[in-house]
């Protein structure tokens, strides 16, 4: 998340200023309805209807904090998902650099590179893998129908690409670097069932302009976000031209490969200034919107929890005001201290019950709808909403507990004393 962004910080400080404006509205409405003379001496009215709409204040206020922890939950199980999955390729420790006028000494490069401490292994492509933006309709194959079009990702690829990354091959071969390679085509698994191309190794196929022969169907990888589901692609094989240099380091010497690399830079790509990009970042930059709507609802749930506990700190001390005769009645008659507690408490327990009944729906709902931006999810699970509730329970029984044992262990003399 970009905390330098001027629209983060908007977010925020209207956000806080809301919630605090919006929160000091009743009280004031509530202060100035009480009689002076009335409020000097301790007795605060005890309207039905006050208490009423102050329980409705504290049930909304917890609806909305539960919404949001069951929604924090559920975005960090979406976006661990997301981490987690198996992409196809392995793009630890790797970063890539731009060819531009390198592209024609690549081959030297490499083997400079190679050289190197801390780096493993050097290839290039024309594109980004973890995000192939390009697609093209301009191609055809054996069995293709009239009419028929297949939407393809194209990229241009090195010999030693597909090991590389460990990519895995679902039938066939990979290139060999040879000059027939120019008319070799390796598809992913969803262009072949696209394309319906049974025993495609060795069936004919064009790109573009090239003629060329299926030589392997690579196994399926991510190359988008998953928003999307897997799209067809295609690899083709030229030497290397314009695109990306991918260098994979050992881990424990990046900074001595990209001082590497940048050497190479300056001897090939003089008066451009050096940039690079570990895929990592580049992947999870594929996510920015989603780590800060996980930071947003983080912050929201922060400031709801906030406010809940101020206002059910607030009805549990006028509620332990009034029925501060009652409790010293009661424990004139015997009452324990554990009983005064759950008397107390038993009521706020009770609103937390109906803000968790009414919250788990709306949680659902909105979480389902954000789920459906992508092609591949997680199930909600209902512990999600038992956790959200189960937070929001311990985080009202603290809160009112220092009222109850308050109101519980004060002498019962002192509030009778009136009377």
């Amino acid at each position: 998340v970009n905390f330098g962004d001027y629209h983060i910080w908007e977010v925020i400080l209207f956000t806080i200023m809301g919630t605090l404006i919006i929160s000091s509205v009743y009280p004031a409405l509530l202060l100035s309805s009480f009689e002076p003379l009335k409020a000097l001496k301790g007795k605060i009215s005890s309207h039905i209807s006050n208490a009423f709409f102050r329980k409705i204040l504290v049930v909304s206020q917890f609806v909305f904090s539960i919404v949001l922890i069951a929604g924090t939950i559920i975005i960090s199980n979406q976006m661990s998902f997301i981490r987690s999955q198996k992409l196809g390729y392995n793009k630890d420790h790797v970063f890539s650099i731009p060819m531009i006028t390198m592209s024609n000494h690549f081959d030297a490069v490499k083997s400079d590179l190679l050289k190197q401490p801390g780096i493993a292994d050097v290839t290039w492509a024309d594109g980004n893998i973890v995000n192939i933006g390009s697609q093209t309709g301009d191609n055809s194959w054996d069995g293709k129908e009239n009419g028929e079009t297949m939407f393809l990702s194209p990229l241009a690829i090195g010999k030693d690409f597909i090991p590389f990354f460990k990519m895995q091959m679902e039938a066939g071969n990979n290139f060999t670097g040879s000059v027939s390679d120019s008319n070799h085509f390796i598809l992913n698994e969803t262009a072949v069932k696209a394309a319906h191309i049974k025993d495609p190794i060795g069936k004919k196929f064009r790109l573009w302009n090239t003629e060329g022969t299926i030589i392997g169907v690579a196994k399926d990888f991510y190359f988008q976000s998953m928003k999307e589901k897997i799209k067809p692609a295609i690899f083709y094989y030229q030497p290397a031209r314009y695109g990306q240099i991918y260098i994979k380091t050992t881990g424990k010497n990046a900074p001595n490969a990209i001082a590497a690399a940048q050497k190479e830079w300056k001897q090939y790509n003089a008066g451009f200034p050096f940039t690079y990009a570990f895929l990592d970042d580049t992947f999870n930059n594929l996510y920015l919107s989603e780590q800060r709507t996980a930071m947003l609802f983080n912050l929201f749930a922060g400031i709801a929890i906030f406010i809940s506990c101020l206002g059910l700190f607030g009805l549990a001390t006028y509620t332990a005001e009034v029925k501060r005769k009652e409790i010293g009645i009661r424990k004139v008659l015997g009452a324990n201290v554990s009983g005064i507690i759950q008397l107390i408490s038993k009521d706020f327990v009770k609103l937390v019950f109906i803000s968790i009944i009414i919250a788990t729906p709306i949680a659902w709902w909105a979480m389902n709808k954000w789920l459906e931006g992508f092609a591949y999810r997680i199930n909600i699970s209902w512990w999600a909403f038992a956790l959200a509730g189960i937070f929001a329970l311990l985080i009202a029984l603290i809160t009112v507990s220092f009222q109850a044992i308050k109101a519980a262990v004060a002498n019962p003399v002192d509030s009778l004393r009136s009377e």
